[in-house]
């Protein structure tokens, strides 16, 4: 298990390590800053690692989802800095950005009744 831990960084973009309890039971990834995000459902490291390693990768993207969803809906009903301090750094950086692109979009659409809307 723990030559797996060493190479994960190649296999995923900023996992460092994985929460490991019970010997084989995978239950949050852990980023190169030490942000640790649950995993929505446990998985279990038995048999190939290529079978439960591409759980853990189905289990991130579902997890990372679902974080990003909750995060982007709260963020109309929190004042920014408490959306900030409250949500994993990629659901912040991303919602930021996607935030940003249809704020713009709307004051460019807002510039055909009023050119000095954007």
């Amino acid at each position: 298990m723990e030559v797996i831990q060493q190479n994960l960084r190649t296999c995923f973009d900023n996992i460092m390590r994985l929460e490991i309890k019970e010997g084989s039971d995978i239950t949050a990834m852990i980023s190169s800053e030490g942000e640790k995000i649950p995993l929505n459902k446990v998985v279990k490291a038995r048999n190939q690692v290529e079978g439960w390693l591409l759980l853990v990768q189905m289990g991130m993207i579902e997890t990372i989802h679902k974080i990003m969803k909750a995060g982007l809906s709260d963020f109309t009903n929190t004042d920014r800095k408490t959306w900030v301090v409250k949500h994993p750094g990629q659901v912040v950086a991303t919602g930021s950005q996607i935030l940003w692109c249809s704020s713009s979009e709307s004051y460019i659409n807002e510039m055909i009744d009023n050119p000095f809307a954007l």
